[in-house]
């Protein structure tokens, strides 16, 4: 899937509208169109379990730098710093900033920010680029 050039509102067909409160593998979940099978966008919920049941630091690999997760079984994930796109604009792209399938409210969605310092929960304008981690469902 290609970026967009632009990310504002007046070029994001669902901007006000309602589909959901849930995108995960719905036909508006990116992950699940791009890669189709098991593969979804992760839910607000399941990145809130990954955050709480991992340990967590920042580090640098192959000098990108971003969050490295790993679990008590010792499997771990890396996710990299990428900001955030407004206009044609990237934004703090030395910070991680990912897509949950969870909708806050008409026009937001929960996102998991990964600064150096701290991490967290939070919702930003659908209509903002954002990257997204594919999840493979069992």
């Amino acid at each position: 899937m290609e970026p967009k050039q632009s990310y504002k509102e007046n070029n994001y067909p669902y901007y006000h509208q309602v589909i959901g409160n849930d995108i995960s593998n719905t036909w508006h979940d990116a992950a699940q169109k791009e890669l189709g099978g098991d593969w979804q966008m992760p839910t607000k919920e399941e990145w809130h379990e990954l955050l709480f049941s991992t340990e967590h630091e920042w580090v640098s690999i192959h000098d990108r730098q971003g969050y490295l997760f790993t679990a008590k079984n010792g499997s771990r994930l890396f996710f990299p710093a990428n900001g955030y796109a407004y206009d044609q604009n990237v934004d703090t792209p030395d910070e991680g900033y990912y897509w949950t399938s969870t909708f806050s409210n008409i026009d937001n969605a929960y996102v998991t920010y990964l600064p150096s310092n701290s991490w967290g929960i939070s919702y930003y304008d659908r209509y903002i680029g954002i990257g997204i981690r594919a999840v493979k469902m069992n």
